[in-house]
């Protein structure tokens, strides 16, 4: 998935909505905290990966570590038998690997 792919699926599972050229969110036009429009930055935005990752449940953020830890290692080229530590994987793992192992968490992931 390209990195805007990422940013609206993301967004859409939050409960955005594009319309037209602009996010909304319950039928609001959505701004971001500096009072300019708000465009979905998951893909590439520690903090706002930080956010979307507070949506998911208790079952979800078992399987969520597991995929992060699976992503991360699979770019590293690390075997999945290499090591059963994922914190060792998952502390320093970028947005677009948190972006990527939240969708296939959701399977949202195309």
């Amino acid at each position: 998935m390209t990195h805007t792919e990422i940013n609206e699926a993301i967004a859409e599972h939050l409960g955005y909505g594009l319309i037209g050229n602009e996010w909304h969110k319950g039928g609001m036009l959505a701004f971001a905290g500096t009072g300019a429009r708000w465009t979905p930055t998951y893909a590439y935005d520690l903090n706002a990966m930080h956010e979307a990752e507070k949506v998911l449940d208790d079952a979800q953020e078992r399987a969520y570590e597991l995929k992060l830890a699976r992503v991360v290692r699979h770019e590293r080229g690390i075997s999945d038998y290499d090591s059963i530590r994922h914190t060792k994987f998952t502390t320093y793992a970028t947005a677009a690997q948190r972006a990527e192992a939240f969708l296939k968490t959701l399977n949202l992931w195309k």
